[in-house]
């Protein structure tokens, strides 16, 4: 190897082990903030963790960074309708549910506001 290569090579190595326990704490606070979110949000969590070598040539140095993220968003689907597709009524068709010798009435409307009321538990 190159003796810049090897001398930039063995700082930094030094250097990224030397950031990570400098900053340990906050590193490992932002990992457990982006779990939270990831759960409030119902996603994966994605946390990014990076080191970046900067070589000023002119001044013949380098500098070393660690950097640490977690992304964050906020999103809505929204299903696109088919203005081709006639819109049928289902929100106030009436629905039956049997259970052995009873059986109540019920419409789609009123099941869909049911199971989100479940889901949210």
């Amino acid at each position: 190897m190159n003796a810049l290569l090897k001398q930039i090579s063995e700082a930094a190595c030094a250097d990224l082990e030397k950031l990570m326990e400098e900053g340990s704490e906050d590193i490992l606070s932002a990992i457990h903030k982006a779990e939270e979110e990831a759960q409030l949000q119902e996603t994966a969590p994605k946390f990014s963790l990076g080191f970046k070598i900067t070589v000023d040539l002119d001044k013949s140095t380098f500098d070393c960074q660690l950097g640490w993220s977690f992304k964050q968003t906020l999103s809505v689907s929204h299903q696109i309708e088919d203005p081709a597709q006639v819109k049928l009524p289902l929100d106030e068709a009436k629905i039956t549910i049997v259970h052995g010798l009873k059986s109540v009435q019920t419409t789609a409307k009123q099941m869909k506001e049911v199971t989100k009321k479940f889901s949210k538990n």
